[in-house]
């Protein structure tokens, strides 16, 4: 939630230490409210919309982070010389130092961890888009306004792209070349 509150409304809040937030008890009112209630909001007034998006985005924004979080725990438990190394590189990084965003950022290991996370189980197994225009892809016409469907889930285990794509290998991101 906090980093939700951060990134979509720019608020330093933390939850765990102080429940009583304004921002976190209308978080737990968004949460109490029933399909019906959802579905009023999104065909009211335009302020209401907004509300309505925003209310979608925090619910969107918490099971994508659970998912993520599932899974990371997940790899960890099955991978215990991965966990390891973390271990190691939070120890050697951050030692004494308080816990902050900077030195987050330099945990080279833990950014490949997560990386590798989301590559085998991304919190979204497809993508929709509509078609802007008109546009042939490798002999394949897409005509403007067809739905298209990308699955991120197909690439990312694709052997042309992943060698040995079923491998959780956090270490194929020091030789990646983007």
């Amino acid at each position: 939630m906090d980093n939700i509150a951060s990134t979509a409304f720019g608020l330093e809040i933390d939850s765990q230490k102080n429940p009583n937030d304004p921002f976190v008890k209308h978080a737990k009112m968004l949460f109490s409210w029933t399909f019906a209630d959802f579905v009023m909001i999104l065909v009211c007034l335009t302020r209401t919309e907004i509300h309505g998006n925003t209310i979608v985005f925090m619910v969107a924004g918490y099971e994508t982070t659970k998912i993520t979080l599932t899974f990371a725990a997940y790899t960890l438990a099955t991978n215990p010389d991965v966990q390891e190394k973390l271990i190691q590189e939070i120890d050697r990084e951050l030692a004494d130092q308080e816990l902050g965003y900077e030195n987050v950022m330099n945990l080279e290991y833990l950014d490949m961890f997560l990386s590798e996370v989301l590559r085998l189980w991304g919190p979204a197994p497809r993508i929709n888009r509509v078609a802007a225009t008109d546009i042939t892809l490798n002999g394949i016409k897409i005509p403007r306004g067809a739905d298209v469907t990308i699955s991120p889930v197909v690439v990312h285990r694709d052997p042309e792209y992943w060698p040995n794509p079923d491998k959780f290998d956090p270490e194929r991101r020091q030789q990646a070349q983007w």
